[in-house]
């Protein structure tokens, strides 16, 4: 191994106290950053498991973690090709340290440079040459009198452990920036450089400022108190924050104050110049505190933010447009992903917001996002997910609750989106009187809104919830097709007929007259457990067979289920089309057949039958309505189920007070008692 030493060697340092202590080593990584825990930890735990981070277990002079960061093994005598310089601890007396540290920073040029322990350097700007590894666990670079750029670092650049602090945010500073990556120009971009268990705070405008940067890895960082952004990305590539945690983005600057923006300059519309932010990400990250926008890119293309926790800021995510020449809006973002994140939002703002322009059209995936109280309460044309300028959107598989004003809010020009598998539950709002689950808000809007669940809930939540389920609220060049949907919203669908299309999810063609129980007949058959005829009809007013019905109730409940043991029904044969159903039936005790020992599949199965077998199959507790029929008296093998399955408004009995239980069941009869049962 080859040291060069600065004042003190290496093996002279005693390590104290510092920012990461064993403690919180040896506590392991930071839970995914979902806690709001803002300690920052390094990602190489096995080595705690057996040795302490700070002991020199070979003796070469270089504690155990740095080796680890340098790609060595602690515990073998096996850097003996590399170059290391040492820096004596400071003073801590505040006394400028720029000269020494630029130094020893020169003198480690392309080598390994370690800071000691338990020590501070206050600094007026310091530069990091290319290829130039600065390890710092515990050591602090600041300038707490004046704004400054305290970092400015070259290619290949790798940084671990370092905190760095800044002049304060009371008020926005453009002076104050923690790193500042800077490449030339677009052909000469910033490229490879490592920032990892680092700590930046008290930064008058950026944590970390990058232009024209190429291959950037800033991992299991830590933004606090920083004045406009906690990472400001402009034309970069490939740049990618990951288990890192950004708080207290505080005052911004003309409105505005961001977690994390990939963007471009902003007064050219030179994409030669000055290109498209791409191919960046923050992912498994928390960003909270911000009075503006948490996570956001201008003008990004492939820009992704997935598996964040997103809390206290105006809006979540934005996916919205760069401005060139004359600061115009002129360049959409494109092909963005927000996925697996949890938004908490505060009422004034989007959860996710995407919007390209009326010359082009913004693309994206929104997906498998959770959002609790975002959209802007008073503002009917927000909601917790919005869009405009878009082709080909999806939004699929998202949680909302309690948004403000809109669940999902199409607002206008979205060209083929897809809004499919989401849950909304209880929009809600204090002024606007129709908070809808999905709104098709204003002209230009084309796509499907199919297989998402609306669900009222909580009507003392605000003044006014879920009004409306699906609201298209224009005509104007609006063509949606409506697909399955499960939505108890006071109104489920409002509109201009001529603006939608119900979309039958059956082939069944004979539901005409049927159209009380056809969404329970849809509903069984997406899932698979009803089917029609051969002939593409359903047969609605058919009677059912005891046989038939007992294959919709394994379809329901058991539709993986393998027959263990034979039924032992003497009128069962294994030819029979129903004999698996009956003989899983029978084995979980659903069905018990006839005193004779026949089961008479054929048989069409009787109203007070149906009552016993779904009571026996569903486990039916009584309810606290209380149903009578005038023809079911007590002591009936029959009256404890139907009683049960009314009182819990799974089925009804006549007009004239009666329940009929001798009566044989259609097809639709069965189909709605069947879907009710499942919670339809």
């Amino acid at each position: 191994m080859k040291f060069s030493q600065v004042i003190i060697p290496m093996a002279a340092i005693i390590f104290l106290g510092c920012w990461i202590t064993k403690a919180e080593v040896s506590a392991g990584v930071i839970d995914n950053n979902k806690s709001g825990n803002l300690s920052t930890l390094t990602s190489d735990t096995h080595l705690a498991q057996s040795k302490d981070w700070f002991e020199d277990t070979d003796d070469d002079g270089l504690y155990n973690l740095a080796e680890v960061k340098v790609g060595l093994d602690p515990t073998a005598l096996d850097m003996s090709e590399l170059e290391v310089i040492t820096v004596s601890k400071s003073p801590k007396n505040g006394t400028d340290e720029t000269n020494r540290l630029q130094d020893a920073l020169d003198q480690g040029s392309g080598k390994i440079v370690v800071l000691p322990q338990d020590s501070e350097f206050k600094v007026n700007g310091l530069k990091v040459h290319d290829n130039t590894t600065l390890i710092a666990y515990g050591s602090k670079i600041y300038n707490d009198t004046e704004h400054r750029t305290l970092l400015n670092i070259g290619n290949g650049v790798k940084i671990y452990g370092l905190e760095l602090q800044g002049a304060g945010n009371i008020e926005v500073n453009r002076q104050g920036v923690g790193i500042n990556i800077q490449g030339t120009n677009a052909a000469d971009y910033k490229k490879n450089i490592i920032i990892e268990d680092s700590f930046i705070h008290d930064i008058g405008f950026y944590g970390i400022m990058a232009q024209f940067t190429e291959n950037v890895a800033v991992t299991n960082t830590r933004f606090q108190d920083i004045g406009y952004a906690g990472v400001g990305g402009l034309s970069v590539n490939n740049f990618h924050i990951d288990k890192s945690h950004i708080k207290g983005i505080y005052p911004g600057e003309n409105n505005n104050a961001y977690g994390v923006f990939f963007s471009r300059k902003g007064s050219t519309s030179s994409l030669e110049d000055y290109p498209r932010s791409k191919h960046s990400s923050v992912t498994n990250s928390v960003i909270e505190d911000v009075p503006w926008e948490g996570l956001d890119t201008h003008g990004g293309e492939n820009i992704t933010f997935n598996n964040n926790t997103i809390r206290n800021t105006v809006v979540g995510i934005a996916f919205v447009n760069a401005t060139g020449d004359g600061r115009v809006e002129q360049f959409e973002a494109q092909h963005s992903q927000a996925k697996g994140n949890r938004i908490e939002g505060i009422g004034k703002g989007y959860g996710i917001v995407i919007s390209g322009l009326p010359t082009a059209y913004s693309s994206g995936i929104i997906e498998d996002n959770y959002l609790i109280n975002t959209g802007q309460q008073g503002n009917n044309i927000s909601g917790a997910i919005q869009a405009s300028y878009t082709s080909g959107l999806i939004i699929d598989g998202n949680t909302l609750i309690n948004s403000f004003a809109n669940g999902i809010n199409l607002y206008h020009n979205n060209k083929g989106f897809s809004v499919t598998k989401n849950t909304i539950q209880d929009v809600q709002d204090s002024i606007y009187a129709i908070p809808s689950g999905i709104a098709v808000r204003s002209y230009y809007n084309e796509g499907t809104i199919s297989e998402n669940t609306l669900i009222k809930k909580d009507t003392s939540l605000n003044t006014y919830v879920s009004a409306r389920g699906i609201h298209i609220s224009s005509n104007d060049n609006v063509k949606v097709v409506i697909g399955p949907n499960s939505n108890n919203f006071t109104m489920p669908i409002a509109g201009d007929e001529r603006t939608y299309e119900i979309k039958k999810t059956t082939g069944f063609s004979d539901l005409g007259n049927a159209q009380w129980a056809e969404n329970q007949i849809n509903f069984l058959s997406e899932k698979g457990i009803v089917n029609g005829y051969t002939n593409g009809k359903f047969g609605p007013y058919d009677k059912i067979t005891r046989g038939q019905a007992t294959i919709m109730l394994v379809k329901a409940l058991y539709p993986n289920e393998k027959v263990n043991k034979s039924a032992n029904f003497s009128d069962v044969q294994s030819s029979d089309y129903y004999f698996d159903s009956v003989s899983i039936a029978q084995e979980k005790e659903i069905i018990s057949g006839h005193e004779d020992g026949t089961f008479r599949g054929y048989n069409y199965i009787t109203r007070a039958q149906i009552a016993v077998i779904i009571d026996k199959a569903f486990n039916v507790q009584k309810g606290s309505l209380r149903v009578s029929f005038n023809d079911v008296t007590n002591g009936q093998w029959h009256t404890e189920s139907i009683n049960n399955l009314a009182s819990q408004q799974i089925l009804a009995g006549y007009q004239d007070g009666s329940f009929k239980p001798y009566n044989n069941v259609t097809r639709a009869q069965f189909s709605v008692i069947l879907a009710n049962a499942l919670g339809y």
